[in-house]
């Protein structure tokens, strides 16, 4: 274990309920722990961002517009990461030409050059 010097060393444990017979599948579980955050993350855009309990809709309404905004929540989902680990990426290359013009449209102020950054703000 690797650890600040002079410092206690950090012991966690996780729970489940899946059985674990061998470190492979430990270290399985522990990956798909790990996208318990973007699972998170994703609720968070469909609840917040597509504002999805605001509708009210008949069983069958509501099934075909959760089906249409979990799609944009996906697409979100995919900006917020990479604007995180690529924040100056050529927003050019990552949106397609209408995505481009409504936002273009929506902006004050272009910037030279349109980045992921910029692009992401415009959304918010």
């Amino acid at each position: 274990m690797d650890y600040p010097k002079g410092e206690t060393p950090l012991e966690w444990m996780l729970l489940t309920t899946e059985e674990v017979a061998d470190a492979h599948m430990a270290t399985t579980i522990l990956r798909w722990y790990s996208y318990r955050w973007r699972v998170e993350e994703y609720h968070k855009i469909l609840k917040s961002g597509c504002q999805v309990e605001r509708y009210r809709l008949a069983a069958l309404g509501m099934k075909t517009l959760l089906g249409f905004l979990s799609v944009i929540a996906v697409e979100l989902l995919h900006l917020t990461y990479l604007h995180r680990n690529q924040p100056n990426a050529n927003a050019i290359e990552l949106l397609n030409p209408l995505q481009l013009k409504v936002l273009k449209a929506k902006s004050s102020k272009l910037p030279k050059i349109l980045t992921l950054s910029w692009a992401v703000e415009a959304m918010a």
